[in-house]
């Protein structure tokens, strides 16, 4: 038989894992809206709203969408060097990026 301060325990345990499971799905959708995944995929609908198995799915999907663009793009910028003003642009951008918070 189990005790009154055993349920106490066991309770206590499933709380602090749906409190971790919780700060992981919010850390995984926010991440997936930054990637650009839109607000109605990452948060669903009524009927259901994306595990996170099923966020980093998405995310996984956008990332190596990016490498294939990367993939593509990175030939054409070997063959049309970047002028030293679009450099300078792409540093700035770089920078500004870095910095927000």
């Amino acid at each position: 038989m189990t005790t009154h301060q055993e349920v106490q325990h066991l309770k206590g345990q499933i709380k602090c894992l749906c409190e971790d499971w919780a700060e992981h799905h919010t850390a995984a959708q926010k991440l997936a809206l930054d990637m650009g995944i839109s607000k109605e995929r990452v948060e669903g609908d009524s009927y259901a709203v994306p595990g996170i198995a099923d966020l980093l799915d998405m995310i996984r999907e956008r990332h190596f969408a990016a490498l294939k663009s990367a993939e593509v793009l990175w030939p054409a910028l070997d063959q049309h060097p970047m002028t030293s003003e679009e450099k300078q642009s792409l540093d700035e951008f770089t920078q500004a990026e870095l910095s927000t918070p």
